[in-house]
């Protein structure tokens, strides 16, 4: 072994001029061969230390305590192993592998120069550059506004441990099959840390990030935030962040990816993004005023969950995938949730079997869902006062809630709350419930496709189901064919069923077919329970088929047929009940039954 060691050089004259810290030491090695050693040792401030490998199994020690000292290792050959110890000031560390290495840097120390500003001065800095697969990197930095950048060309490992304040870590790997890993730990009473992962090729990526909530300066910075972006197959990002104001966002493009988030703390953001087949998103904030934006594209058909808890917290997926799944929970006051899955009706590439589930409970709830494709099933269940759900369903063969009642498409339990379902195509179904007082109920359901194409006669095309439970409900079914076909039955089936007082109950079924194949074989089934309640039923069609059964006081009821072979009957038990019953065709049936 060949060992090399350059001591330092002291300007005596300079020494009796200046401060005793300001040593100004400069050492140069320049090693080639084999199995050689360096170590070099400097204290003071602006020192500075090169130190250059050429040859296999070499071995590089700096020393440096001390302000503004300045390291550079430079090696080109592989099993060469570097580490780099500055203690101080605005120290900067550099190491240059060409070959499969290893390198350690550990900086420690506070710059009371810069202030809390992390747009100020730096303090200490660390740049790792590793071209050869096999490499790893490994920086500690302890302190206030610390700088680690990491630049990996092949398979290798970079890990990153930054405590304190104002941290920023970079790492940037271009591997390939054999895979990259990434792992970032960034702790701290206050601050704003900075963590930003760049990674092409079969790579895993993780970062933890801890901002305790304790009380910080006055100029202080809140918030951590961690940046990934991975392109290849078979990626993995993983985010933890605790504390204030933390951000992350990950970019993922390729198969197989995984996100997984989780952020506990007030005013967090999420926003992921995943392009390709087998993406999986799961992010987890524990909070108030966080926002979680989840988008899967281009046949990323994976599962993307969100879970918040707390106060005003904001929820968005995106999904246009085959067999896409979501489900949102929420809990906490004034929670909002988006969710967008399939492609348009018609596309070549119109996606189906998309499912999604939302859950909210709290107070001020807002869910908007749109599903685009076949064999769509959205549910939604809300617990709270006020809330608000829709739900837009384009397509064949969609749900919102099972017809049986196994299933609610939307449930909600509380007063003043608000559900509209659309749905446009055959085959479609939806079902609400409500619990409480002054609810209202919408479901629109437009058929304007073709003749199913099983063969045979066409099962019930549309079905909706509301059922309120309180007083002063509204329930509004409204069916139609928008677009009348002369060789197809179209079989709607509506029911209203609501228990208490004064509730009103509209159904508006539109069915005009034309020529000789006309059985539209629509069906109304209206139930009330309790004083004042009104309902109004409309058909227009052949074969409809009308049943209101009232049971209380002061009860009204409107049922209004235009066509042939309708039926109508109308049951109002106790007194001071009207009832309306105009038919407009042939062969038509009208019943009508009131008193005690």
């Amino acid at each position: 072994m060949k060992l090399s060691i350059l001591a330092t050089v002291s300007v005596l004259a300079l020494a009796a001029a200046t401060p005793a810290f300001a040593q100004n030491n400069t050492s140069n090695i320049n090693q080639s061969g084999s199995t050689n050693n360096g170590a070099v040792t400097q204290s003071g401030s602006g020192s500075a230390s090169t130190l250059t490998q050429n040859g296999s199994s070499n071995v590089a020690t700096i020393g440096q305590s001390g302000s503004d000292q300045k390291s550079l290792v430079n090696q080109q050959a592989s099993g060469a192993a570097a580490t780099i110890t500055q203690s101080g000031e605005d120290n900067d560390s550099e190491v240059q592998q060409s070959a499969d290495a290893d390198v350690t840097v550990v900086q420690s120390g506070s710059n009371t120069l810069g202030g809390y500003s992390p747009d100020g001065f730096p303090n200490n800095r660390s740049t790792v550059t590793q071209s050869a697969a096999g490499a790893r990197a490994g920086v500690n930095q302890n302190g206030t506004l610390n700088r680690s950048t990491i630049s990996q060309a092949a398979d290798a490992d970079a890990d990153v441990s930054q405590t304190g304040t104002f941290n920023n870590s970079t790492i940037d790997q271009q591997a390939g099959a054999g895979g990259a890993i990434a792992d970032v730990i960034q702790g701290g009473d206050y601050g704003d840390n900075r963590s930003a992962i760049v990674q092409s090729g079969s790579s895993e990526a993780r970062v933890s990030q801890r901002n305790v909530d304790a009380p910080p300066p006055a100029s202080a910075y809140p918030g951590n935030e961690s940046d990934i972006n991975q392109s290849g197959d078979d990626n993995l990002a993983d985010v933890n962040q605790t504390g204030d104001d933390n951000r992350s966002l990950i970019v993922q493009s390729g198969d197989n990816n995984d996100a997984f988030v989780v952020q506990n703390g007030t005013n967090n953001r999420s926003s992921v993004t995943q392009s390709s087949a087998g993406a999986v998103a799961d992010v987890l904030q524990d909070g108030s005023g966080n926002q979680s934006d989840i988008t899967q594209q281009d046949d990323a058909g994976g599962v993307a969950g969100v879970e918040q808890t707390g106060n005003n917290n904001t929820s968005a997926i995106t999904q246009n995938s085959l067999g896409s799944q979501a489900q949102v929970n929420q809990s906490g006051n004034g929670n909002a949730s988006t969710l967008t899955q399939g492609r348009n009706n018609g596309n070549a590439f119109q996606t189906n079997s998309q499912e999604a589930l939302i859950d909210q409970s709290g107070d001020d709830n807002v869910s908007i869902a749109t599903q685009t494709g076949s064999s769509g099933d959205l549910n939604l269940d809300q617990s709270g006062d006020r809330n608000r759900s829709e739900i837009t369903q384009t397509g064949f063969d969609n749900s919102a809630g099972d017809s049986d009642g196994g299933t609610i498409g939307v449930d909600q339990s509380g007063d003043d709350n608000r559900a509209f379902i659309t749905q446009s195509g055959q085959l479609a179904s939806a079902r609400v419930n409500q619990s409480g007082n002054d609810n209202l109920a919408t479901i629109n359901q437009s058929v304007n496709n073709n003749p199913n194409p099983a063969g045979g006669p066409d099962p019930v095309v549309t079905s909706a189901t509301i059922q309120q439970i309180g007083d002063a409900n509204v329930s509004t079914i409204t069916q139609y064919e928008s677009a009348p076909q002369s060789s197809s039955e179209r079989l709607m089936s509506a029911t209203s069923i609501q228990s208490g007082s004064g509730n009103s109950s509209l159904i508006n079924q539109t069915n005009s077919l034309t020529g000789t194949f006309a059985f539209s074989g629509n069906s109304v089934n209206v139930s009330q329970g309790g004083d004042d309640n009104d309902s109004i039923v409309s058909q227009d069609g052949v074969s409809n088929t009308a049943s209101v059964t009232q049971s209380g006081d002061g009860n009204n009821s409107v049922v209004n047929q235009l066509g042939s072979n309708n039926q109508a009957t109308v049951s109002q038990v106790s007194a001071g009940n009207a009832s309306n019953v105009t038919q407009s065709g042939n062969n038509n049936i009208a019943n009508v039954s009131q008193g005690m």
